[in-house]
């Protein structure tokens, strides 16, 4: 995960925060720290754990372990009233019956505020509290309306306004309390594109004028980099990449993240030497360094950053086909063909179909990034003569001399050798496929089984998201290692 910056006032502290439902682990042993005044983006695919974890800030969800500080008071228990928090929902939950200054006035209603102390017989002093003038609910009001853009809206009824209209409301109604955070769980997600687009500049000059802390959830990788100070990158309930916007693009920090914010080219490598990579039979000159010599590694390179030249130019580091060319208004988006990838190139200088050209990237277009794993890793347990209980399922595989049954072992599977069928009774256990990055020459897919476990299987085959598949292990290809328990003595 990136560094983040702690140099700034910290408002949340989220510490080793994991929440399980039944046996899904939603949120998996999450840390983060959130700047005061910071706009800030949980950003992944559905499913990922993002609004679970929004859910628990906000203090609907209680973490199954972990601690959630507030300004350094831990709030993990504290109820969502009791919290300096405010929620928008993308179900705006306006009251119908109320026009739009009654709603945005609702919470005022009910607040009350200090109001000086009083000298108790026993010596002791007791807080006193007083609820809002009619006069001070107008000022706070008819200022949130101004914020939105709704000066002249008060009086209309909600039912009556646009779904952006309604939008803008739920935010004056939240904002008007003056909460120290502001959380919104896809709030634009009811809207068209045309008013999305319009409100991630709207809402980015209202969090500029109030400075509040904004956390907001989306899967929508524009918004994101639209709006946020920082964005955090989450998927299988795991924060993946913590940065600004253009750190997470420029710099992915491994396949998952380069693979959904934007479009990338992903491609398998070894790192030769520092500053040099060799992906498709060639080497490549990169800015990398660092890596063990022959270490494996994921190589994105983004389309933009790939230079169509002459097929015979000196400087061509590879040759191809163009197979499609696409003009989307500022520029062309053309599929080229190379002897063992399909690379995509966006460029202001279009080519036809079926020219053969030359690609050149410069050495900082081509980012280097360590594998997220390089093989899955399972502990199951000895269920017989080369039987392995792991995953709910019996596997058949070598085991090493003098294994028992009941045994634990170590199972370590190649990414090669996992073979998924279509037909998941095919399979000793079955999962969905939640990830499928093309790498060349193969698919990388993501499988996560229904006992909480991911596989990644390299696989010419191509899968859809969401498929269920069956899991077969090739046993030549396993590794298979006993645990040895350790003794009281040691």
């Amino acid at each position: 995960m990136a560094e983040v910056n702690y140099k700034k006032k910290k408002i949340i502290e989220i510490t080793n925060v994991t929440k399980v439902f039944s046996d899904v682990t939603a949120v998996d042993d999450v840390s983060l720290a959130i700047n005061r005044g910071e706009f800030v983006t949980l950003l992944g695919p559905s499913g990922c754990g993002k609004t679970t974890l929004l859910r628990m800030i906000a203090g609907f969800d209680t973490p199954t372990s972990g601690k959630i500080l507030l300004e350094g008071v831990d709030v993990t228990d504290i109820p969502p009233n009791k919290r300096p928090i405010n929620t928008v929902f993308q179900k705006y939950a306006l009251f119908p019956h109320l026009s739009v200054f009654g709603n945005i006035a609702y919470g005022l209603k009910q607040l009350k505020i200090p109001s000086g102390e009083k000298q108790l017989r026993n010596g002791k002093t007791k807080q006193l509290f007083r609820k809002l003038t009619k006069a001070e609910i107008k000022v706070k009001v008819e200022r949130a309306l101004g914020v939105v853009g709704l000066a002249e809206y008060g009086h209309r009824n909600v039912t009556t306004l646009s779904g952006g209209q309604q939008q803008r409301v739920a935010i004056a109604r939240a904002i008007v309390l003056e909460p120290k955070v502001l959380l919104l769980d896809e709030p634009l997600g009811a809207l068209d594109l045309k008013m999305r687009k319009e409100m991630q500049l709207e809402l980015k000059r209202m969090h500029n004028e109030f400075g509040i802390t904004f956390i907001y959830v989306t899967h929508d990788q524009e918004e994101a980099l639209t709006m946020s100070d920082t964005i955090v990158v989450m998927s299988d309930g795991a924060v993946q990449q913590v940065g600004t916007p253009k750190k997470i693009y420029d710099e992915p920090a491994n396949a998952f993240v380069a693979n959904f914010i934007g479009e990338s080219n992903l491609l398998a490598g070894k790192m030769i030497a520092d500053f040099k990579v060799s992906a498709l039979g060639v080497i490549l000159p990169c800015s990398d360094k660092g890596f063990a010599k022959n270490e494996s590694v994921d190589i994105v390179i983004r389309p933009e950053d790939i230079e169509l030249i002459g097929e015979s130019d000196e400087k061509a580091q590879m040759t191809g086909e163009v197979i499609s060319s696409i003009f989307k208004g500022t520029y062309y988006e053309m599929e080229v063909q190379t002897g063992g990838y399909e690379f995509t190139v966006q460029s202001t200088n279009g080519k036809a179909e079926g020219s053969k050209v030359g690609l050149y990237v410069s050495p900082d277009g081509i980012h280097i990034m360590k594998k997220m794993r390089s093989a899955n890793e399972f502990i199951g347990e000895a269920d017989g003569e080369n039987l392995v209980w792991m995953c709910k399922g019996d596997f058949e595989l070598d085991l090493p001399e003098g294994v028992e049954k009941g045994d634990k072992l170590k199972v370590i599977v190649p990414f090669d050798g996992v073979e998924l069928t279509d037909d998941e009774e095919d399979g000793v256990i079955g999962g969905n496929v939640t990830q499928s990055i093309y790498k060349g020459s193969y698919y990388q897919v993501q499988v996560y089984t229904d006992t909480d476990e991911d596989f990644f299987v390299d696989t010419v085959d191509e899968w859809d998201i969401n498929d269920r598949v069956g899991i077969n292990l090739r046993r030549d290809k396993v590794k298979v290692e006993k645990i040895e328990e350790e003794t009281e003595d040691e």
